[in-house]
């Protein structure tokens, strides 16, 4: 297997099908340079590192979530069940800060055009409102997961607490 393919295999497996713009997030250099990456060009072995090291943290925190659950005394069937609803909030909080990042990035070209008067304050506005909405919608998703985490655990904390 070719590095670049490795490369993708790896980062894919760490961050799903949207995994250019976190990992480039994550080992904090530009998109352009983990497409080249991906591509088959060098890949430094710092970068291999912090790879590794972000697939350790992850599972730590997995294994977190799986024993609270476990913990809280949830069956199989609603430990699955959970963890797929978590699975998709996650999902959709990934893709809510990917079109957030995109809209930040087009309002901010579109500052420097008008600052070059190549572009119209009309064209600015439109973006502003874009980039509020898109910001708007990760503080939602962000918020159905911390309603997500209470709903989960609140029923088994009072349970405990009326128990003991």
């Amino acid at each position: 297997m070719d590095t670049g393919k490795l490369f993708r295999n790896v980062c894919e497996s760490l961050c799903g099908t949207r995994w250019i713009p976190a990992i480039a997030e994550a080992v904090e250099v530009n998109e352009r340079t983990v497409r080249r990456w991906a591509a088959g060009d060098h890949v430094p072995q710092g970068v291999w590192r912090q790879l590794r090291d972000l697939d350790n943290e992850r599972r730590v925190l997995a294994d977190d979530q799986w024993q609270l659950i476990d913990a809280l005394g949830h069956t199989s069937n609603d430990r699955a069940e959970i963890g797929e609803r978590w699975n998709i909030l996650c999902d959709q909080l990934q893709i809510a800060q990917d079109v957030a990042r995109t809209r930040q990035i087009a309002l901010l070209r579109a500052l420097r055009e008008c600052a070059h008067r190549r572009a119209s304050i009309a064209t600015l506005e439109a973006l502003e409102r874009a980039d509020g909405v898109a910001r708007d919608r990760v503080r939602s998703v962000q918020g159905a997961m911390a309603d997500f985490c209470r709903a989960n655990v609140e029923p088994y904390e009072r349970a405990a607490s009326a128990g003991g």
